[in-house]
């Protein structure tokens, strides 16, 4: 996917941050000048960039922005000349100031009421987040085109940037984001993480895209939450990367998973059911301790473990991926319905590619907890909510 040209003033760094942010959430690939400069003619890259290099002409519409002469007459005109050439290429303008003295400000350097573009005004009262979330929706309707092969291609980054050498229709780069929460706080998912996928999901259904290439180096709640949003009863098939090898999960795995699934009965009265995926390492002890410490009720505790153990080899292909992945499920569900469950908190220790497989079988589950284990301090601490309304 060809990146979005970002046209701003540098006065207003901190509004375009914000703006990125949001549009990167979405998986939208930006090019912006404090990034995407290098060394050498700042005319020629910015041109080079706008002619050749990116799919949207993004224009931050401000009282600094319209008093640039650069904007004006080097950034929209290429812009205007792209968009002559190629139907394909969109202008977006985002309008945060009176529109009546932008198309005043902007007169001889657009076409015409630049409203008349397919942008958005901010409106009295609407944050800048807001506007930008209509901005997001706009341009993955505007970028997302259903390929010819089938395949559409998403990463999913958590750890680290993208690498080069993959080349995704939507870049879920969420390690670059800046906001003023840790990642993996439910606040950040709720507020910023999720709406985000939603909109994907949105624009890939209205693209009539609903078979998935996933490549993901992303934390264990980011991939099962992905599998999740993407399940299949809402009509999308996910093919996911787990090293050399891609898996896919299955309505009906005729495979054996080799996994036992044991239940343990516990507190009478609670309706939380606390998930052990066991299955590259034991996180026994480490789930008690989170439990114990913060006085967590269970009705009832699942031990998902490998017949032999855990172990790094215990998933081997993508035939033992899925009947794990379908016999979680369904134990997850049966166990819900025994105990009038209401709320799951799963912990786990498993291939990425898994992760994401379960979280794509937690239909009808209910309201489920999600938890990250911090290395450094050898405990678990609290994610993501998935609230089962999406």
């Amino acid at each position: 996917m060809k990146p979005v040209f970002l046209s701003y003033s540098r006065k207003n760094v901190k509004d375009v941050q914000e703006i990125a942010d949001t549009l990167c959430a979405g998986g939208i690939r930006i090019w912006q000048d404090i990034e995407s400069l290098t060394a050498g003619n700042t005319d020629e890259q910015i041109r080079k960039a706008i002619q050749e290099e990116c799919a949207v002409f993004f224009l931050y519409v401000t009282d600094e922005s319209v008093k640039s002469e650069f904007i004006r007459e080097v950034e929209i005109k290429e812009a205007l000349n792209k968009s002559k050439k190629d139907e394909t290429f969109h202008i977006v303008p985002l309008i945060d100031m009176p529109l009546e003295k932008a198309n005043q400000k902007l007169q001889g350097s657009m076409l015409g009421d630049i409203s008349r573009y397919n942008g958005v005004i901010i409106h009295n009262g609407e944050t800048l987040f807001e506007a930008s979330s209509k901005i997001r929706k706009i341009l993955l309707k505007a970028i997302i085109k259903r390929p010819a092969d089938q395949d559409f291609t998403i990463s999913l980054m958590t750890y680290s940037r993208t690498p080069g050498n993959i080349q995704p229709q939507l870049d879920l780069d969420w390690s670059r984001l800046n906001f003023s929460d840790k990642i993996m706080s439910d606040t950040i998912w709720k507020t910023h993480l999720l709406p985000a996928l939603k909109d994907v999901k949105d624009a890939l259904l209205n693209a009539g895209v609903t078979l998935i290439r996933l490549y993901a180096k992303a934390s264990l709640s980011a991939s099962m939450a992905f599998g999740y949003i993407f399940r299949r009863e809402t009509g999308f098939k996910i093919i996911t990367s787990q090293g050399e090898q891609l898996w896919t999960s299955l309505e009906r795995p005729e495979k054996p998973s080799g996994l036992k699934i044991n239940e343990q009965s516990r507190n009478i009265g609670s309706k939380h059911l606390g998930v052990n995926l066991s299955i590259t390492t034991s996180v026994d002890n480490d789930l008690r301790n989170y439990v114990d410490k913060q006085q967590l009720p269970l009705r009832a505790e699942l031990f998902c473990k490998p017949a032999e153990g855990p172990s790094r080899e215990s998933v081997p292909n993508h035939n033992v991926a899925s009947a794990m992945a379908w016999k979680i499920g369904n134990a997850v569900r049966d166990t819900k319905s025994k105990y009038n469950i209401t709320d799951i908190h799963i912990f786990g220790a498993m291939p990425l590619g898994l992760a994401v497989l379960i979280g794509s079988e937690l239909n009808a589950c209910g309201r489920i907890h999600l938890y990250e284990f911090n290395k450094s301090e050898s405990m678990y601490y609290s994610s993501w909510r998935l609230e089962g309304n999406y």
